[in-house]
């Protein structure tokens, strides 16, 4: 199961917005809400981006591995 959790403590911790990650991704601001509140999962190609942002592998937004 996808964890919405991860991608708003990597948010928060790196000091950037609901619309900044939306913007650095390309997806609009309600979307990244939406994923962080596990109401939507983020396609793969999303998913991709935003581990690409935060420098992190996406097993990790997936729960699958610790940092």
């Amino acid at each position: 199961m996808f964890k919405g959790e991860r991608i708003r403590e990597l948010r928060k911790k790196r000091g950037v917005t609901v619309e900044g990650l939306a913007r650095e991704v390309g997806v609009g601001h309600t979307y990244i809400v939406f994923i962080e509140t596990n109401k939507k999962d983020p396609s793969i190609k999303i998913l991709e981006r935003i581990s690409d942002y935060f420098g992190v592998a996406t097993d990790y937004l997936l729960g699958r591995e610790e940092l």
